[in-house]
């Protein structure tokens, strides 16, 4: 799925969604209202606020896309992962993350290695084991140059480059190592200003002063 059409099924499932929080808000508030002599007019404002929030979620969502860009993975919005490797290498992952491919590219193209289960790379080669394990190191710079290794001339070429096999990782890990803090970040941003409306609206619905006529009429005052 591309990301428009992500970005469209998004809104239209955030719609559905606010509408009936917003409506659990409502009866909710109203309930508690009648309990604890609460202010009624907090149910009116509990069933916009979700609906009101969605400009808010739809700027962290762009916070999020920035992010990833500047950290050189994709964000989380299609079926399609990937992360720069070099200036004209990349690693993506189709459908699922847990088939990796090594493509001449930072947009895919034809794959030079597939179902690559570790890798490590530096500034010229890429280097790491398939899952029918295959040992290779496909050399960025300067010719490109694919070769499939025993495993002997494999561990050769991790010494050479100051590799061990512990330090080889899988890509879907090293996909979410270089989102994590995008992802953290995008949280906070989510949570902190509904959080502050939440607060908002528990005032509100304390406040005593601010009863409409009916509520008032309603509590004999």
């Amino acid at each position: 799925m591309g990301a428009l059409f992500q970005l469209a099924f998004f809104i239209v499932a955030y719609s559905i969604l606010a509408i009936i929080v917003g409506l659990i808000l409502y009866v909710v508030i109203r309930v508690a209202a009648r309990i604890w002599n609460g202010n009624t007019k907090a149910a009116k404002q509990g069933f916009w606020l979700p609906i009101k929030l969605a400009p808010y979620f739809l700027f962290a969502l762009i916070f999020a896309v920035v992010v990833c860009e500047v950290r050189d993975v994709t964000p989380p919005l299609t079926d399609y992962w990937s992360f720069q490797l070099g200036k004209n290498t990349s690693m993506g992952a189709i459908d699922t993350l847990d088939s990796w491919t090594i493509w001449p590219g930072s947009d895919g193209g034809e794959g030079i290695v597939s179902d690559v289960s570790l890798f490590g790379f530096n500034e010229k080669s890429v280097y790491g084991i398939t899952k029918s394990n295959v040992f290779f190191v496909y050399r960025m710079e300067p010719h490109k140059f694919l070769k499939k290794l025993s495993e002997k001339e494999f561990d050769v070429q991790l010494n050479r480059n100051g590799w061990s096999r512990e330090n080889l990782k899988s890509p879907t890990e090293y996909y979410y190592e270089n989102r994590y803090l995008g992802d953290l970040i995008t949280v906070i941003v989510i949570l902190f200003y509904p959080l502050f409306r939440l607060y908002k609206l528990a005032l509100l619905f304390f406040d005593k002063g601010a009863f409409t006529k009916n509520d008032k009429s309603r509590h004999g005052t």
